[in-house]
């Protein structure tokens, strides 16, 4: 009956001592995995005969930030390119977007506040690429309608990443 009892005591001693080692290694401290959001916004204005489109692809990881954006104007002065930048403590999108406009590569700061429904782009900077001084780019502030698709075309999505190597 002893010999028993002590089979039995050690029997609930490994058993205790597996049962916590196998929840020890599920509480271990991998973190999970980041969950990616991604968000397309657009916005089409017509003004003297006219229709203006701005297309912005975004993909959120943490707080690291990558996408895409189309400012194309009726006419000429079309801005296409990448966008890279971080999100900040109070949620704002702090980026930069890297585009060709007439040809010539440039940069431009932008701070963008995301709500449900919309995209705002509060502040522009235009970056001059000789001297690096910022210039504040007040028409470019505009807000964009949230999309339940793509806005960005095929078409440009490849030109994109051949032309910036993403």
């Amino acid at each position: 009956m002893k010999k028993k009892l002590m089979s039995l005591i050690a029997a609930a001693i490994i058993s205790t001592t597996i049962i916590s080692c196998s929840n020890s290694k599920k509480e271990s401290n991998t973190p999970e995995p980041a969950q990616q959001e991604i968000l397309n916004y657009s916005k089409f204005s017509k003004g003297n005969g006219m229709i203006d489109s701005t297309l912005v692809n975004l993909v959120i990881k943490d707080n690291n930030v990558e996408g895409k954006m189309l400012w194309l104007p009726d006419g000429k002065d079309a801005k296409v390119g990448i966008l890279h930048g971080t999100k900040n403590e109070n949620g704002d999108l702090n980026l930069i977007f890297e585009h060709f406009q007439e040809g010539i590569k440039s940069n431009d700061s932008m701070v963008i506040k995301l709500t449900p429904n919309q995209m705002i782009i509060k502040d522009v900077w235009e970056i001059n690429p000789d001297t690096k001084i910022k210039t504040p780019a007040l028409d470019a502030r505009d807000t964009l309608e949230k999309s339940t698709t793509d806005v960005i075309p095929k078409q440009w999505n490849q030109r994109l990443e051949r032309i910036f190597n993403k």
